[in-house]
Order: structure tokens, then C-alpha cells, then sequence
């Protein structure tokens, strides 16, 4: 009993968490009629490759023979949808087990914000904006990997502060490890061993010395975690590498959303005409390929500086405040009436009369509630820089504060390979460490606010 009631706060925050996504799933499932698979299946291959996993068809994204392998996507996720589905030999567990943990965010987020603030009502705040936001509700409920490479990345995160709060060295090998597992299920981590390097080097900066066994302790453990599938891929494709991400966003994404800003086209025109001429689809890419597609991507990229300059602007600004609440809508049945065509953003600033004419005609139904969302992320990306800033200006032990900015900033960078394809599903692993300063922020505001006001009445 006495655990229950020194965790009751967060033990609430993970019971609702848990209930608005079963409520989500039961709103999903009504919109596609029932169907299991077609509603938590997502489109990012996973799925197919665990059913092809559990047929004995490899790991392949193909629907048919000859079920080439696939290099592109990581491990995690289809071993983790094939192994649960083989204890009950049904998709509702691994379902079930990954909603439990997308309910687990918030109260990583909240163990995230104890580092940042003591203060119990910011880390009760933070806990209960993650258990509701619309976007992490939905890819609890769909079998991308996104939530596992969140759970994991947090996890990481917690220890690595752990460790350089206590210098426990078990500390620091559970975070390389769970680091390098989240590279399994996300490639997007790959460098980010290199920032949290970067932080553990800056804490010892007094005796930067000290820094090097623990930094290379740390590298070595997560190498250890990526070797089987460093060594899978070296021995089936002759590269010893995590994924060919890098190159096929580029080539496949890209370059695609840079030429649609120059010639005047949509992004879906121009990645038709890429895969025309001999591009590759981002499902079936090969890392044989990675640097051929590096080197057919960077001299277009180069040869429209100005495309590419705008596009990643863009991409940087939609980084923060997309709002992710289109795909949110449309999976329990709610679509726009009609495509803007190109993002909203350069729309206002090209036609801002249509784009008003478009909020006045869906202002009545859920549709409108994209514009609540998008207005609700510019104001925590706001509130979000400014609590950064202050943080690191006003607190005196700032290492987790700088590591979590900087963890921010990274996946931002890393989103840029992705030009106009940019959604609020890219800033999902970060979510925690923006609201947490966003939060913060809000709450110095609110103290300052308070001060004067009790001034002014006394």
C-alpha cells in the first residue's frame, strides 16, 4: 500500500493514458469496421515482415515470392510483433502490450522532468499532457515503431542521468545498451551515441580525463547491441551497417519535396517521377545501395540551394509545431474534405484567401480541431525555447538540461532528410523533453504572475 500512495499521482496518469488509447482503439476499430489487422497494421512494413517472419518467408517486406530481404527496417519492432503474436497466436497481444507501453511515456517524461525541476506539480503536468497528446495516443494503437523506439530512447535517456547523478557504472552500461536497442527499432538514433558523449565529456569538464573510460564504455556497449544486426546485414549484403536510411531519404524524399518547390509541383508528382526513372522506393531499399543513392541525391540538392534552403526551413518550423492531428483524424474516420496541395504554411504566405476560406468551411466539424492542434504546439514550441533558455541560464547543474536540448536539437537535424514529408510523428520520440521545458516555463510565468499580483493586493 505504501508504494501505491507514494506513486499515486503517476499511477493515475498511467491509468488514463491506458484508457483514452483502448478508447482510441475502439473509435479506429469502428471506422474500419472491425478489421484488426487493417487497423493497427501501419504502412511502414513492419507488420509484413512479421507475417513473413511467422510463415517462414524471412525477413521480407514483400507481399509474394521471391521475398527479397529487407535491409531497411530494423529488428525490433517485427521480432517484437512475431514473438507476442506466438504465445496467444493472435495480434491483440502484441497490440495490448504496446499500448501499456505508450502508457509508459508519460511516466518517463515525468522521471525525465525530475531531473530538470523539483518541482512536483511541472513533473505532474508534464505527466498528464503526454498521457493526452493526440499523436502518441494514435501510434500506441498502430504497429509503427515509434512507441517501442520511444520507451527505449526515454529509458536510455533516464539512465544516462542516472549515471552522472550517482556514477554507478551499471548505470551507464543499461543506457548504452538501451540506446543501441533503440537504433534497432529506429535508425534515426545512430549518431546520438555521439551527443551523449558530448554530455558525459562536458560533465567531467574539470577533468575531461576522467571522461574517456566512461565514454568508451558506453560506445563499446552499444556497439555490442547493434553486432548482431551489424553482422547480419555484413554477412547478407556485404555492409557492415544499421540501415540505408540516410541515403534513401535523401534520394527518395528529399529531393523529391526540393523539386516540387522549384517546378511548381506536388511532392506526390515528383516522387511518381523519381520512382519513373529508376528510384527506389523507401520500403524496399537496400543498404548495397546506401551510397548510391547519396550520390545521386546530393548533386540535385546542390544544383537548387535555394529549394533546398526553403524546404529545410520549412522542415525545421514543422519539426516543433506540426500537429499531427490529420492522421489522428483520419484513422477513426474523419478526412479533410480536400488537400491544400502544399503545406499550410506556404500557402498562407502564397494564397492566405484560400487558405481561410478552407478554416471558414471546416470550422464546424472535428477537421477544425487541426488548426487547435497546430496552434496548441506553436505555443509549447514557444514556451518550450524560452524555458530551454532560461534553464541553462538560471540553473546551476545544467548537464541534463544540455543533454535533453541538445537530444532535441538532433532529431530536428535529423528530420531535415525528410523535406515536405515532415510530421508530428518525427518530434514524438522529444515530445517529453519539449513539454517538460515548455511546462517549466509556463509555471515561472505563472510564479511571476502570482509575485505581482500578491504585491499589488498587499
Amino acid at each position: 500500500m505504501s508504494f501505491f500512495k507514494r506513486n499515486k499521482f503517476a499511477l493515475a496518469i498511467f491509468v488514463v493514458a491506458c484508457i483514452v488509447r483502448l478508447l482510441y482503439l475502439g473509435l479506429a476499430l469502428h471506422a474500419g469496421q472491425g478489421k484488426l489487422a487493417e487497423t493497427v497494421s501501419g504502412a511502414d512494413c513492419y507488420f509484413v515482415i512479421s507475417e513473413n517472419v511467422l510463415h517462414g518467408h524471412g525477413y521480407s517486406c514483400d507481399l509474394a515470392p521471391p521475398y527479397t530481404l529487407n535491409s531497411i527496417r530494423p529488428p525490433v519492432q517485427p521480432f517484437f510483433l512475431a514473438s507476442l503474436y506466438l504465445i496467444l497466436g493472435t495480434y491483440w497481444l502484441p497490440l495490448l502490450v504496446q499500448i501499456l507501453l505508450g502508457s509508459m511515456v508519460p511516466l518517463l517524461g515525468m522521471a525525465i522532468a525530475e531531473f530538470i525541476t523539483k518541482r512536483p506539480r511541472v513533473i505532474t503536468v508534464v505527466g498528464i499532457l503526454l498521457a493526452l497528446e493526440p499523436v502518441s495516443i494514435l501510434f500506441s494503437i498502430i504497429f509503427y515503431s515509434e512507441t517501442i523506439f520511444t520507451v527505449l530512447l526515454l529509458s536510455s535517456i533516464i539512465f544516462l542521468f542516472r549515471y552522472l547523478q550517482s556514477m554507478r557504472q551499471t548505470f551507464l552500461w543499461a543506457s548504452g545498451f538501451l540506446l543501441g536497442l533503440s537504433t534497432l527499432a529506429k535508425p534515426t538514433s545512430e549518431f546520438l551515441p555521439v551527443v551523449f558523449s558530448m554530455g558525459i565529456l562536458w560533465h567531467f569538464r574539470s577533468n575531461m580525463r576522467a571522461a574517456f573510460a566512461p565514454i568508451g564504455i558506453f560506445i563499446m556497449i552499444f556497439i555490442i547491441a547493434l553486432s548482431p544486426w551489424l553482422i547480419r546485414n555484413y554477412m547478407t549484403f556485404g555492409v557492415l551497417g544499421v540501415s540505408p536510411q540516410l541515403g534513401e531519404q535523401l534520394h527518395a524524399v528529399l529531393v523529391p519535396s526540393v523539386l516540387s518547390f522549384e517546378n511548381g509541383t506536388t511532392f506526390q508528382e515528383e516522387f511518381d517521377a523519381m520512382l519513373a526513372h529508376g528510384g527506389v522506393d523507401p520500403s524496399s531499399a537496400s543498404i548495397e545501395n546506401g551510397d548510391t543513392y547519396l550520390k545521386k541525391a546530393i548533386p540535385i540538392l546542390l544544383a537548387h540551394p535555394k529549394g533546398l534552403s526553403i524546404i529545410s526551413a520549412n522542415t525545421a518550423l514543422n519539426f516543433y509545431i506540426h500537429d499531427g492531428m490529420i492522421e489522428v483524424l483520419k484513422h477513426v474516420g474523419e478526412r479533410p474534405p480536400e488537400k491544400l496541395g502544399k503545406p499550410a504554411l506556404f500557402l498562407f504566405l502564397s494564397d492566405p484567401t484560400r487558405l481561410l476560406g478552407y478554416i471558414k468551411s471546416v470550422f464546424f466539424t472535428p477537421i477544425i480541431l487541426i488548426l487547435f492542434g497546430r496552434i496548441a504546439w506553436i505555443l509549447i514550441t514557444l514556451f518550450a525555447v524560452f524555458g530551454a533558455w532560461r534553464y541553462m541560464r538560471d540553473e546551476i547543474e545544467t548537464v541534463y538540461g544540455l543533454i535533453s536540448i541538445s537530444a532535441v536539437l538532433y532529431f530536428m537535424l535529423t528530420t531535415l532528410v525528410i523535406g515536405l514529408a515532415v510530421t508530428a510523428r518525427y518530434r514524438l520520440p522529444v515530445n517529453a523533453l519539449i513539454v517538460t521545458f515548455a511546462v517549466y516555463q509556463v509555471a515561472h510565468l505563472y510564479t511571476i504572475r502570482k509575485h505581482y499580483f500578491t504585491r499589488w493586493i498587499s
